[in-house]
């Protein structure tokens, strides 16, 4: 990852922040980012006025050298007002309801036991603190395999569950980092989450989950394709990605 790279990451986490968390929710609170990746949404929160930020993931060096102080200090943030933390969220105790805000970016697709994220989300929030949770795009989507470099939404939508997919796979020289990231992905659909969220005692405050209009015409085209058997229902191929804003009740 170069420079620019990383502070591209960081100009999308302040776009998700103001697009999906208002701005008085993260001035002066303090934040969890977990799944944090470059620390890309920790800067991002400090920039926005947040009064501390924690990252949590399981590979500090999963995306190369993040440029972190160096990035922070480009955007004006106080990196003293920031950790960085390398490990399971699964097996990391903190403390409960120590943080008023918590992020979920990008990472619970990723995860094994979503649900359990859900509650690990719900034991750090204090009453009445939100959380962001961001996936895209979702796995039953037309790129949601993640392997969009391979497999373009424009030639081969929803290739990943094409009938013949090991075969294409096989075939497509996908290298190991991202064959690894392939198979982790959870199936995690819109309609099983806000199963979670409602058994955690949260409440959604906004749902801004998409329905790309391009997404039927290009499922009529491909839908032979596709092995119906294993697609919980039409309406997971049509919804791109997840963002909602919860808020813990109690």
């Amino acid at each position: 990852m170069s420079f620019e790279d990383a502070k591209e990451r960081v100009n999308a986490a302040l776009n998700v922040l103001r697009e999906n968390v208002p701005r008085e929710r993260i001035q002066g609170a303090k934040v969890l980012d977990i799944g944090c990746g470059t620390g890309n949404g920790v800067i991002a929160s400090l920039k926005l006025g947040a009064k501390c930020a924690v990252g949590i993931d399981r590979d500090a060096q999963e995306f190369g050298y993040s440029y972190f102080e160096e990035v922070a200090a480009d955007f004006g943030v106080d990196t003293r007002s920031a950790v960085l933390i390398e490990a399971n969220v699964f097996t990391t105790a903190f403390f409960d309801g120590g943080f008023d805000v918590v992020l979920m970016y990008d990472s619970i697709e990723h995860v094994p036991d979503p649900k359990s994220f859900i509650e690990i989300c719900g034991k750090t929030l204090r009453p009445g603190g939100v959380a962001l949770i961001l996936t895209c795009p979702l796995y039953y989507s037309a790129v949601g395999h993640h392997l969009w470099n391979h497999f373009p939404e424009e030639t081969v939508p929803w290739v990943h569950l094409y009938h013949d997919f090991e075969q294409r796979l096989a075939e497509a020289n996908v290298a190991e980092w991202g064959l690894q990231r392939f198979r982790e992905l959870n199936k995690l659909t819109r309609g099983q989450l806000l199963e979670f969220i409602r058994a955690s005692d949260f409440s959604v405050v906004a749902d801004r989950s998409v329905f790309h209009d391009r997404f039927p015409p290009l499922l009529e085209r491909f839908r032979h394709l596709i092995d119906m058997s294993i697609v919980p229902s039409e309406e997971d191929l049509l919804c791109d990605y997840i963002s909602l804003l919860i808020t813990k009740n109690k």
